[in-house]
């Protein structure tokens, strides 16, 4: 019962005490910006695992056939120079393919690169906006408190 009091008495002092937009806006923008930021390890781990058991399968596929066309293949007899003309063009699609997936991931870490660059030069445009926003604010008030003054105008409650 005593705790109840207190939380009582706790709420009704919160609920005294003047609130405002921006208070009210950045608490919750904080709350969903946290939740969203909490779930990218949750996010990226499920991807990665999935994108792993993706890659075991076709490797495991490829593993399957490896066994059953083995026999099958050498059973045919193909001619070695057919075979390593065959392996010569399957080593440098394989480069190529490797190549590829270097160029990609590389153009992915500038392109990330460039988009981190572009959020902090957002950021700093941001702050300097707020900046000069939070200026204008004071000299507005500044103004009202000297139209106040000269005026002799009183709040109307």
């Amino acid at each position: 019962m005593r705790n109840s009091t207190k939380t009582k008495k706790h709420a009704s002092a919160k609920a005294d005490m003047p609130i405002s937009v921006c208070d009210i806006m950045k608490d919750n923008t904080s709350k969903i910006i946290k939740k969203l930021e909490s779930q990218i390890p949750f996010s990226t781990q499920h991807y990665f695992d999935l994108y792993a058991a993706f890659l075991h399968s076709i490797d495991d596929a490829f593993g399957t056939c490896y066994i059953a066309e083995k026999q099958f293949f050498d059973k045919i007899g193909f001619d070695q120079n057919m075979l390593n003309s065959f392996k010569h063009v399957s080593d440098q699609f394989t480069n190529t393919v490797l190549t590829q997936i270097e160029t990609i991931n590389n153009l992915q870490k500038s392109h990330l690169q460039f988009q981190k660059s572009f959020l902090d030069m957002y950021e700093q445009y941001n702050h300097s906006f707020i900046d000069s926003y939070w200026k204008s604010l004071t000299e507005f008030n500044r103004f009202l408190e000297n139209t106040k003054k000269t005026y002799k105008l009183e709040p109307q409650n």
